[in-house]
């Protein structure tokens, strides 16, 4: 469905830095409700740094064009407009070509774009990075394929920096975390290693924690204030649940070493060890409330990758599929053997990242693409990368593609530039609010809130603070819930939702941004 949603009409953004982040480059919103935004080369071209960088070889550096499309509606999910902003940061590379750290806004824009082909200082093998992840609004952090950590400023404009003042870190660049107290990351291993994931603290392993019959380890996600690690075993189509200090697997969901009992999709039950419903994943997370989010390849078994969210009864030993999204459902046109990814909203939406094996014009022609759906399935946003290998009808030699062929993208991370807050409601001496952090995290993270009226007299207006407070986003961008008992009438004598004024929930992160959310009082009567 995305990929029918992104047609190839839309007009390309001229040369100038201005052009490539101006909504000219946008068309009108269609009849479906979707604008689409096309950029050609340009866009990236626009960044003094990649302009350097590529010189006049664009067509071997560059990708041809960047296609986006998107709906308002189906991005916000009924969180209102705080569902449809923010940015999206990738890493786009042409294995053993050029590689680069973007940051794009949801609504149609390159943000920002850095090349890092020579990032790890290696003449002999380009860098390519992998695991991107937002730390916070302003800063990411990245890791290499040979394990190299790097924060980057996006939006301060620097430069990609070491996060390790010495020493190379970890060996594999499939995932990075930042610990809770920021002094240090956790990094899968490589297999031959003898460790499953490390932490790793000023450029050397500092601990190493093995898991049995796991290979491939793919994604290592540290939960529970670090007392808890899942683990996705790609070699064995499993992920583990760990305990960090005793190193005692708790359960493993899939493969032939499995413990729990798997129900798929149709409802089909499959004892421990016996059948497994996905094959080859990718970035197993675990998004709270026993659910665990990820990317099946399908790898080897013929059928379109998916979108899998599962739910795990640790109690009774069982792992429910609770849903399953292709982008193109039909093999081997939605098929991607490695790569992928799978994200939680905050507006309950899912982000994943892919590529085609088989590139079709009535299908797919993009290389790769990082695209939203909603829960019902339906197309919300869209990012098309195009290369120019020509895919013009089907059975070109040019629409197949490879591991070392085309344009990729290993994950996609979602981020706001300050908190998401909706459902601001007073009512029976109650104010309440959810509250999300501006970016995923795998920790609770510290907040703060006021609630502020203005009232106007003889057209001068007057804002004050009526009661404020802390809070703590919950964790894996969860909605924070909040509810504080408020008197209807203030001691300055003003009534809550009734008389001349408004009320809004202001609310701060603890980096120091604010969203101002209005509060309903419709049902108060307020004038």
């Amino acid at each position: 469905l995305l990929a029918l949603k992104t047609g190839e009409s839309s007009t390309h953004a001229s040369s100038s830095h201005t052009a490539a982040h101006s909504s000219n480059a946008c068309g009108e919103t269609d009849a479906e409700g979707f604008r689409h935004c096309s950029y050609d080369s340009s866009a990236l071209l626009a960044f003094d740094r990649v302009a350097a960088f590529v010189g006049e070889d664009a067509e071997r550096l560059l990708p041809r064009k960047l296609e986006f499309s998107f709906s308002q509606a189906e991005m916000e999910q009924g969180i209102g407009a705080e569902g449809s902003g923010g940015f999206v940061a990738f890493s786009l590379f042409r294995p053993t070509v050029a590689s680069y750290l973007v940051v794009v806004d949801v609504n149609g824009t390159v943000a920002r774009a850095a090349p890092t082909t020579w990032l790890d200082g290696d003449d002999a093998r380009p860098t390519r990075l992998e695991a991107v992840k937002f730390v916070d609004p302003r800063t990411v952090v990245a890791a290499s394929s040979t394990g190299r950590v790097y924060t980057w400023a996006w939006k301060d404009g620097g430069d990609l920096e070491a996060a390790y003042a010495s020493g190379d870190g970890g060996d594999s660049g499939l995932d990075v975390q930042q610990s809770v107290d920021g002094r240090s990351y956790w990094q899968p291993s490589r297999n031959g290693s003898g460790s499953a994931f490390d932490r790793v603290a000023d450029g050397a392993v500092i601990s190493k924690h093995a898991v049995p019959n796991c290979s491939d380890v793919n994604h290592a996600q540290l939960v529970e204030n670090e007392t808890r690690a899942v683990v996705s075993c790609r070699g064995e189509s499993s992920f583990a649940s760990v305990d960090v200090a005793s190193g005692d697997v708790e359960w493993v969901a899939g493969g032939p070493f499995g413990t729990l009992t798997l129900v798929d999709e149709d409802g089909t039950t499959h004892e421990p060890g016996t059948y497994t419903p996905w094959s080859g994943q990718h970035n197993v997370e675990y998004v709270g409330d026993d659910t665990y989010l990820f990317f099946d390849n399908g790898y080897g078994a013929e059928r379109a990758s998916r979108l899998l969210g599962a739910k795990v009864d640790a109690e009774n030993g069982t792992l429910t599929i609770e849903s399953a999204q292709a982008y193109v459902d039909e093999f081997p046109y939605g098929y991607a053997p490695l790569y992928g990814d799978h994200d939680r909203l905050p507006s309950g939406n899912s982000l994943g990242a892919w590529w085609p094996i088989l590139r079709s014009p009535s299908r797919a022609t993009f290389d790769a693409q990082i695209g939203e759906l909603s829960p019902a399935g339906t197309a919300a946003w869209a990012l098309n990368i195009y290369g120019f290998r020509a895919c013009d009808d089907d059975g070109d030699s040019g629409c197949a593609q490879t591991k070392g062929e085309g344009w990729k993208v290993y994950s996609a991370e979602r981020g706001m530039d300050r908190p998401v807050v909706h459902g601001a409601t007073y009512g029976d001496g109650q104010l309440s609010f959810y509250a999300h952090a501006p970016v995923k995290l795998n920790h609770l993270a510290r907040a703060r809130w006021s609630l502020r009226t203005t009232e106007w007299d003889d057209a001068k207006a007057t804002s004050r603070d009526v009661s404020s407070g802390l809070f703590m986003f919950d964790a894996y961008w969860r909605g924070t819930y909040h509810a504080v008992e408020l008197a209807p009438t203030t001691p300055w004598g003003f009534s809550l939702c009734v008389g001349n004024g408004t009320m809004a929930v202001h609310v701060w992160d603890e980096w120091g941004s604010e969203t101002v959310a209005p509060v309903d009082c419709a049902t108060q009567g307020m004038a």
